[in-house]
């Protein structure tokens, strides 16, 4: 774990304050460090931005509940926005778990199993609360096979995000990983679910999904009910695979959830676990996430036998402590998801994945603009214009890049 005075050289003192409450929500580290800490740099701690990070990492609940059990006396109005904000992360997370329940229930009485990971439900399995861990949807792995069953959610109040039902499955779902619909309730969200049947979008190379996280089952009793949930190793291998090659482990949040699951000893087998990361070519970025996971947050590192810090480790770190300083770089961020595959054939595939990616369309060139199936190889014409404006043009003129990887 990495001292307090060392990170202060790495990143500001917002950010190494949010850190330090984190281990000690983990208890790797004790209150008095937090009184000390705030003490000795209360006159250079900018709590607006303190409290812009905490929403920038998604863990304000934490943060709350850390803060409101210490002695230090905090400005008022922060204490008073966090707990506002806990409020409606709350009655969101209570929203979306009755929701859970409700479609799982109407799915399997048209015989298609749907198995419900992350959001509330990973919150409730390894924080052991509803509502610590911030979401704001719903997933579920899903056989591809079943998408036409998603049909009858809309006799439910859900309508499509992707107009879809007029292609062949091979024109929008080739290149894609999910089905999102949406609940809406006038003009706002009131649910959105994402019905993934691929663990990450197809251009990463990780041909994993519904097939194999059913050999990997096990039961979970929540609300008086009983539901069929993916086993810790089967969590651990998605969590490892979107917080890195999606994500690329750019927020607390992500550490904190590989944390919450390496604090409990023989819980989950790792060794299955670098089995699955390995065969899809991203054991390294694995590996290097471990490794900070244990920096950060002083959690002991389940997953590397022995050392493994590096260039790319302090880089890959680099993300999390700075995200303003990385928010437009989509390259840089691109070249360490390439850099982090295993082998060179590995990268090859990403490679071509993503050549794919920018020649094909995906869920998201629907969302962009519906054409007709008469004129779906406008697609392919509009398409790579588009992405060199998203990802080259766009950051030039101050527009911000967002990387459309569904």
């Amino acid at each position: 774990m990495m001292r307090l005075d060392e990170l202060l050289t790495q990143t500001d003192k917002e950010t190494t304050l949010l850190i330090l409450i984190c281990r000690i929500y983990l208890e790797t580290s004790k209150h008095e460090k937090l009184s000390l800490f705030i003490k000795e740099n209360s006159a250079d701690l900018n709590f607006d931005r303190f409290y812009e990070l905490s929403k920038t990492h998604r863990i304000r609940p934490l943060v709350y509940k850390v803060l409101s059990g210490a002695d230090t006396v905090l400005f008022p109005c922060l204490i008073t926005k966090l707990e506002r904000d806990c409020r409606t992360i709350t009655f969101r997370a209570l929203n979306n778990l009755k929701e859970m329940f409700r479609v799982i229930s109407i799915l399997k009485g048209k015989g298609t199993t749907i198995l419900p990971y992350r959001g509330p439900l990973f919150s409730r399995m390894y924080y052991g609360d509803w509502s610590m861990r911030e979401s704001s949807d719903l997933d579920f792995l899903v056989d591809k096979k079943e998408i036409g069953q998603l049909e009858f959610l809309k006799g439910e109040g859900y309508k499509a995000k992707h107009v879809y039902n007029d292609y062949r499955d091979e024109d929008i779902h080739q290149n894609s990983q999910s089905i999102d619909l949406n609940n809406d309730v006038g003009s706002r969200r009131n649910i959105h679910l994402e019905f993934h049947y691929n663990i990450v979008a197809a251009c990463y190379g990780v041909n994993s999904g519904y097939a194999d996280a059913q050999q990997n089952m096990t039961e979970f009793e929540a609300g008086g009910k009983t539901i069929d949930v993916l086993s810790h190793e089967s969590t651990a291998g998605i969590i490892l695979a979107h917080h890195g090659l999606q994500d690329i482990w750019g927020s607390l949040k992500y550490y904190m959830d590989l944390a919450m699951m390496a604090k409990v000893p023989g819980q989950t087998d790792w060794n299955k676990v670098k089995e699955f990361t390995r065969k899809h070519g991203f054991n390294k970025l694995s590996a290097a996430a471990f490794h900070n996971m244990e920096v950060l947050t002083g959690v002991k590192d389940p997953f590397n036998d022995g050392p493994v810090e590096s260039e790319f480790t302090r880089r890959l770190l680099d993300l999390c402590l700075s995200p303003e300083k990385y928010a437009d770089k989509g390259f840089y961020k691109l070249n360490l998801r390439i850099e982090g595959r295993d082998t060179l054939v590995w990268r090859s595939k990403m490679m071509k994945g993503l050549l794919t990616l920018f020649m094909r369309p995906t869920t998201d060139d629907f969302e962009w603009k519906y054409f007709p199936p008469y004129m779906f190889w406008l697609y392919y014409v509009c398409k790579p214009p588009r992405l060199i404006y998203t990802y080259l043009l766009g950051p030039l003129i101050g527009k911000k890049a967002v990387f459309p990887f569904r």
